[in-house]
């Protein structure tokens, strides 16, 4: 075959591969927007927006407060507000302009969607075919599902990862103040993203190997090394700012007046036996479908993960074996390969010295090196092996949304809740009651969209002295009900536990309102109306 006819036929086959990419990426989308309801989680992080542009909010003093208890106090009488207790305020802030603009659940879509190609976009300029990377990084189901879905949060510090190669191979070999300029922005992306989350903290060996790897890329250990020689100014304000910025941040105190880090540290401590560890390690690695965890009842055991896993086995194997075969490990920056696997390890070591990390939004750090390293390993094969890898890659991705959509979803995340989102929708009915969640699963997201005039409360079960269950505390019963007869409000209790009855909200009112169920029909979530007993004015509608 004749060397044009033969580039003609790469060009034809990484264009039907592209075109499977994006396919992969609509069919990623499609099902998470559409079919796959939101998580209470997703929405927490922006929790402070709902606590200051919601004038009634301020009457949750339960849990999940608006009374700023989690909020920072660092030197110079500086506050820094939280959303959550272990999350700040950037992603608050940087979804406030969609959120003022829609105020709609499906501004945090389409805010998640806007990362997501930020990152997959940025990602692939890190490859040697930016162009064939970009829609495969997109088809990822793991990384898509999380920037729509994200629980974490992670879609900024996803988007770190990138920007900080791009910034520190900017410092390396730029000249003159521009690389300073540089040298601060990476600075203040790493504070930003540990903010917004401390546990980007473990992730910074991870990015350093990173960012080596992207500056390595076209030169040798030793030209980085006179490099980074040449730049060590530059690599010293990189160090100062980032040390007096984090030292700023993780020794603030807290409302209790306890520094930030050793707070950290006592939440931080290891939940999971090393194998325990690992076997999490091994299903995130080959169970994609995983990272939906937190609204799908999975089943490692089950025949059909099993299948799967070792379909991904089987894959990655090949995977191996064909690079192996081919070029690739003669022909690819040796470095680059050696650094980005270092970037990997670094991450595997640090949680599984730790082993506190359990869920998605952890694990899908893992991926960025190794993202990158398959793109490149691609872009070496020849076309038979190129479309082979690739298509059962994509068909893999595909799969993982196949095998969600057999699997039951969660009652958490129940698609009941747009249901009764949309009854307290109600213009009227919104600014004459109160209505508060005793189960996890609604409280953060019924806060945050909703008419002006909502008073959204969040409590949650507990075991009396004997061991009984109830949907909430007896003392917090007291206060909804004083809350209620203040306001003039009705009360709505909104639960799907167990001990979500009549019964036992009665119960654990004192007896001194009856519930009655509204919206009856619904599978899993119930709603409770407080109406006054006979006589009393316990409550007023």
């Amino acid at each position: 075959m004749s060397q044009p006819n033969l580039v003609q036929r790469n060009h034809e086959v990484e264009r039907f591969l592209i075109y499977g990419g994006w396919t992969g990426f609509a069919l990623t989308v499609l099902y998470s927007v559409f079919f796959v309801p939101m998580n209470m989680d997703e929405a927490g992080i922006y929790h402070m927006l709902a606590c200051y542009d919601y004038p009634f909010a301020h009457n949750n003093i339960f849990r999940e407060a608006c009374l700023n208890q989690d909020d920072l106090y660092g030197s110079f009488g500086f506050h820094m507000w939280r959303s959550e207790f272990y999350t700040g305020t950037l992603h608050s802030i940087l979804y406030a302009p969609l959120f003022y603009l829609f105020r709609l659940p499906q501004g945090q879509y389409v805010f998640g969607l806007i990362f997501f190609f930020a990152f997959a976009w940025l990602l692939s300029r890190m490859t040697q075919n930016p162009k064939f990377s970009f829609p495969l990084f997109l088809a990822f189901f793991p990384l898509g599902f999380q920037f729509i879905h994200d629980t974490g949060p992670v879609k900024f510090a996803l988007v770190v990862f990138p920007l900080c190669a791009i910034f520190f191979r900017k410092a390396i070999f730029s000249s003159g103040a521009v690389r300073y300029g540089y040298a601060i922005l990476l600075s203040l992306l790493v504070l930003l993203a540990t903010e917004d989350k401390a546990f980007f903290l473990y992730l910074l060996p991870s990015l350093l190997f990173f960012c080596l790897a992207m500056a390595i890329e076209n030169h040798n250990f030793k030209d980085l090394f006179v490099s980074l020689d040449k730049a060590g100014l530059a690599l010293v304000v990189i160090g100062v700012t980032m040390a007096i910025g984090l030292s700023f941040l993780l020794f603030s105190t807290n409302v209790q007046g306890h520094y930030y880090l050793f707070w950290l540290m006592d939440i931080a401590e290891s939940k999971h036996s090393f194998i325990e560890w690992l076997g999490y390690l091994g299903f995130y690695t080959l169970y994609w479908p995983a990272y939906a965890h937190n609204y799908f009842v999975l089943n490692a055991q089950s025949p059909q993960t099993i299948v799967f896993e070792i379909v991904s086995l089987i894959w990655i194997i090949f995977v191996f074996w064909i690079t192996i075969k081919s070029k690739f490990l003669s022909s690819y920056p040796r470095p680059k390969l050696l650094l980005l696997s270092l970037s990997y390890l670094c991450s595997i070591f640090i949680f599984g010295f730790l082993r506190n990390t359990w869920a998605g939004h952890h694990f899908i750090f893992l991926w960025i090196p190794l993202l990158v390293i398959l793109s490149d390993a691609l872009n070496y094969l020849k076309p038979p092996s190129k479309i082979f890898l690739t298509l059962s890659f994509l068909i893999i991705n595909v799969a993982s949304i196949i095998a969600l959509t057999q699997l039951p979803m969660q009652t958490k995340v129940s698609s009941d809740k747009d249901a009764i989102f949309s009854y307290f929708d109600n213009e009227d009915i919104a600014a004459h009651s109160i209505v508060n969640f005793s189960s996890w699963g609604g409280y953060y997201i019924k806060a945050l969209y909703g008419p002006k005039t909502q008073l959204i409360t969040y409590t949650e079960p507990y075991e009396d002295e004997d061991k009984r269950p109830l949907p909430l505390y007896p003392a917090y019963a007291t206060k909804l009900l004083e809350l209620s007869q203040i306001t003039h409000r009705t009360l709505y209790n909104v639960c799907c536990e167990a001990v979500c009855n009549i019964t036992m909200l009665e119960t654990a009112f004192g007896h001194r309102v009856k519930f009655v169920e509204v919206l009856a029909g619904l599978k899993s979530w119930h709603v409770f109306m407080a109406v006054p007993l006979s006589g009393s004015d316990a409550t007023s509608p």
